[in-house]
């Protein structure tokens, strides 16, 4: 199998180190992982199809499948007759109530041209629902929870430690491994981490990345926790069921504060 990526690296926007525990199981299990190039052409030659790449290589293969993204679809909704705005992708622009340019008229998810995730349309249905009903609600997706179904599995929610750096916002972090995990061990799922940033001086959550097994479960405790404001030290004060996975959130909680008792932690100076 190859894997063929215009950008510099796979799964942009995720924790890069959360990402090469994904690299590392491709390359263990023989997958080739090609970067910084696109497919240029696709020939079939009957029983094979050849991909020729834009650095001048080609690739045989059995199938091709063209993973791309997804674009807006609002075809036949009649929505240029009831005088709906429409952006040049064909996506309905909406207001933080989902709200477009027609009174009584809203639209949510992938439609919209933004998060494109089933369960963001399904909470800005709520709040569309909520608004069509006289309320007056803001949807916020400054807290969403994102998971990319690889083996092992990427989970992430609310800020990178790398998106802090670029918006000079100091932090702090905290990391555990599913290898120092009981529940891991006993069920050989010892491939991976969590870790945790918060704000240095208050201490507040800012976002997580898992990279393991069930991460795309684990990472609800973590959205929670960033959406309610919660602080690395509260997070860390949680008692948390044992042997479980998700002890792991409250280890690594407790290691962004300086007080892990079940790993080796650098001195703080």
């Amino acid at each position: 199998m190859t894997v063929v990526e215009a950008l510099p690296h796979l799964l942009t926007g995720i924790d890069r180190q959360a990402v090469r525990e994904v690299e590392k199981a491709f390359k263990a299990e023989g997958v080739q992982v090609i970067t910084g190039t696109s497919v240029e052409a696709l020939q079939d030659t009957g029983d094979r199809v050849v991909a020729r790449l834009t650095d001048g290589s080609n690739i045989e293969v059995a199938k091709v499948l063209v993973a791309i993204g997804r674009r807006p679809n609002a075809e036949g909704l009649g929505l240029a007759e009831a005088g709906v705005q429409m952006d040049e992708r064909g996506a309905v622009p909406v207001d933080d109530h989902m709200r477009t340019n027609v009174e009584g008229i809203y639209a949510i998810g992938d439609v919209t041209g933004g998060i494109q995730l089933a369960h963001v349309a399904s909470y800005q249905a709520g709040i569309a629902v909520k608004n069509a009903l006289g309320g007056d609600v803001a949807a916020d997706d400054s807290v969403v929870p994102s998971s990319v179904f690889t083996l092992p599995e990427i989970s992430q929610v609310g800020k990178t430690e790398e998106e802090c750096k670029k918006e000079g916002i100091a932090v702090k972090v905290g990391r555990f491994s599913y290898l120092a995990t009981s529940k891991a061990v006993c069920e050989g799922e010892v491939a991976g981490s969590i870790k945790l940033v918060a704000e240095a001086e208050s201490g507040r959550l800012l976002g997580g990345v898992i990279a393991g097994a069930e991460a795309s479960s684990l990472i609800a405790e973590v959205a929670a926790a960033v959406a309610a404001g919660m602080t690395a030290g509260q997070l860390a004060d949680v008692i948390h069921s044992h042997p479980t996975l998700p002890e792991m959130v409250k280890e690594a909680a407790e290691d962004a504060e300086g007080r892990a008792i079940h790993k080796v932690s650098r001195r703080r100076r």
